[in-house]
């Protein structure tokens, strides 16, 4: 048949959809993904008619939903008019959750899948689908991570995707625990946003406020104090703290090992520089055993036991910086085979 327009008649595109899903899958249309559906759109007779991802934009709403309401309902086009109203406030399902998931897994060929895995992941598929289009509307960008997760709990649905279980959490620092810190080397008693400076500052990662109210931590800090007989500082004025308190701690062994213990993630707005990056090659070198080579795949095993930023980290800044991991590497090399030779 001809070529589709963007102003075709919705009721030709619904039924020519229907004999499509039908064809893909006779035993199972509900179950049709995007690719069988394209793929099914030929045998048909129909390869002219609008792919998977331009019929689910064309109509506002997820592939699941137009799937369900084109097989499901006696007049699809209504029900899908309705469902493209309530697209904007529309809550994540579950089958949505698990399927944007399996996309990230399969396109990072991974078998397990953290929350930081998936978002990049996500960002580079999105990023990438707009740049095949020249006009990306129909579209539909995967889930953020956190909206995912408000929704489920990730174990369970990165289980669901047929996705083996994380080996463990990204390590993060109690704050009842960092208040206790705090204390010990500052002297008085945190506020939050000392909690918060605290963790940027010896660039420990703590657990996020929201899990773990400052209330609460400030209370169980106080709790632990009291058992080991220990003074524990009342409420504090901006007065009453020592001058220049903020350097007090600087160079502290006890917080630099935390801070290898639970490296704090650097946002955005504070991406490493090439100089910290020669800094970290320096630290990979101080770890390796007697005749060990400093390779990216030696280096990704140091990174996850010392706390280290990720290899593709290093190769992306490096690449900006018109160098290479490698050539860090053997710079780094010739620096210490200088010091040797001396």
């Amino acid at each position: 048949m001809g070529r589709f327009k963007s102003q075709h008649d919705p009721l030709v595109l619904l039924a020519i959809a229907e004999e499509v899903f039908r064809a893909a899958d006779p035993a199972h249309p509900e179950r049709v993904s995007q690719r069988a559906y394209d793929a099914a759109r030929p045998l048909v007779g129909h390869e002219e008619s609008p792919r998977a991802d331009k019929l689910a934009a064309r109509f506002n709403v997820s592939w699941p939903v137009f799937r369900d309401r084109v097989l499901h309902h006696d007049h699809p086009a209504y029900a899908l008019s309705i469902a493209g109203k309530q697209q904007v406030r529309r809550v994540l399902t579950h089958a949505e959750a698990v399927a944007a998931i399996r996309r990230v897994a399969t396109y990072r060929s991974a078998t397990t899948l953290s929350v930081p895995q998936y978002e990049e992941g996500r960002i580079d598929i999105d990023r990438r689908a707009s740049g095949r289009h020249k006009h990306g509307a129909h579209l539909v960008p995967l889930p953020q991570a956190h909206v995912i997760t408000q929704r489920f709990k990730w174990p369970e649905v990165t289980l669901a995707a047929g996705l083996e279980p994380a080996t463990g959490a990204e390590p993060v620092f109690p704050r009842a625990d960092a208040v206790v810190a705090f204390v010990e080397h500052y002297g008085f008693r945190p506020r939050q946003a000392d909690v918060d400076w605290f963790g940027k500052h010896h660039r420990i990662q703590l657990v996020m406020r929201v899990r773990s109210p400052h209330s609460e931590a400030v209370a169980e800090a106080e709790r632990l104090f009291v058992e080991a007989r220990r003074w524990f500082p009342p409420v504090s004025r901006t007065g009453d703290r020592p001058e220049d308190w903020q350097t007090l701690a600087d160079g502290a062994p006890e917080l630099a090992a935390l801070a290898r213990a639970y490296p704090r993630k650097r946002t955005r707005a504070e991406p490493w520089t090439i100089e910290e990056l020669r800094v970290v090659i320096a630290r990979a070198f101080d770890a390796l055993g007697p005749g060990e080579r400093l390779t990216v795949e030696r280096y990704k095993l140091l990174a996850r036991a010392d706390g280290f930023p990720s290899a593709k980290t290093i190769i992306d800044r490096a690449k900006k910086s018109e160098t290479s991991f490698p050539e860090m590497v053997r710079a780094e090399a010739a620096i210490r085979a200088r010091r040797r030779a001396r």
